[in-house]
């Protein structure tokens, strides 16, 4: 059967991906907190109460062995006739006119369960596509108004091209690529970025390890040690250091820092999700870093700064707790 990406959410009154309803969650205050409910999104299925279960939607992600990523699970009640999300997967045919390429690429993002194809980074005109064309918004839901997670309207909620504006839906389809896709059918598969174009899915997301100075628009990632918290901030260290030419002479290898202000903190709608995923740092290995920035240099402090401006630029995963 088709894995279910969206449902709808009785507490929010529309219909999310489950990393949409994790956002939610998490940015609710710890004392008022309830988990969620949800019903299936077909408008039959719903008027007759067939639930669909959160796995992992009340925690923040992990980059840990046993943690399994945020998804929605089918419940034993009876979906409508004709549901969507009852189809049973067949083995793709390619279609008449499909390339091999294309098929290649279909059949490698079936293998994801919520495969991103389409991402608006934060700070692009979400409500246009790279031509400029306005985008309409789903009448039944209105998310453009209601979704305060600041994503549009997701018009998308049945089986086929899946698109977004939250970095952490993107980093979640991305590890899950890497993880079930052969390294054949990950180099093949394409990611349409707005404000770019199509670009692979593996050259949009770069290691640490491999960037400079003159990387831009591409998501910057990798492992970091906790530092210190300053008030609402917080200060990282990556494992990877990176080397600094001067005059053309190659220097020695310089550390990399992530430090994210109080005020970044203070001045986002959403800073008891920030809050909730740094409770207690000192208690955790590393965490991994996912990030839309760039990268600076500072000749007094011979360090590179990984530089953030918004933190819907930023995805954090926990690693696992320190040995007691």
């Amino acid at each position: 059967m088709t894995t279910i990406t969206h449902a709808f959410c009785l507490e929010l009154s529309r219909i999310v991906t489950v990393d949409e309803a994790r956002f939610e969650y998490l940015s609710l205050s710890g004392e008022n907190r309830e988990r969620f409910h949800y019903f299936c999104t077909n408008p039959d299925c719903r008027r007759s109460g067939v639930r669909v279960f959160g796995v992992n939607d009340y925690r923040p992600l992990e980059d840990t062995e046993v943690f399994k990523d945020p998804h929605f699970r089918k419940s034993r009640d009876v979906h409508a006739q004709g549901c969507p999300w009852e189809a049973e997967d067949v083995a793709p045919i390619q279609g008449d006119g499909e390339t091999d390429d294309d098929f290649r690429q279909r059949v490698a993002k079936a293998k994801v369960s919520d495969f991103i194809e389409r991402f608006t980074p934060p700070g692009s005109e979400a409500g246009k596509d790279v031509a400029g064309n306005s985008r309409s918004t789903d009448p039944s839901t209105d998310e453009s108004r209601r979704n305060t997670h600041g994503a549009p309207s997701q018009r998308h909620h049945e089986p086929g091209m899946r698109s977004t504006t939250v970095l952490d839906r993107l980093v979640t389809s991305y590890r899950q690529a890497r993880k079930r896709l052969t390294s054949d059918e990950l180099r093949s598969i394409q990611l349409h970025v707005v404000g770019m174009g199509q670009i692979r899915l593996v050259d949009y997301f770069k290691p640490l390890r491999f960037c400079s100075l003159e990387t831009r628009q591409r998501v910057i990632f990798g492992g970091a040690r906790f530092i210190r918290r300053w008030g609402k901030g917080v200060e990282f260290r990556f494992y990877d250091k990176l080397l600094h030419r001067r005059e053309g002479i190659e220097r020695e290898h310089y550390p990399v820092t992530l430090y994210v202000s109080p005020r970044l903190v203070e001045e986002a709608r959403h800073s008891n999700y920030f809050e909730e995923i740094l409770k207690e740092p000192e208690k955790r290995r590393y965490f991994t870093i996912y990030a839309l920035s760039h990268l600076t240099f500072s000749a007094k402090h011979e360090s590179f700064s990984l530089v953030v401006d918004d933190l819907k630029s930023l995805s954090l995963l926990r690693g696992p707790d320190k040995e007691p």
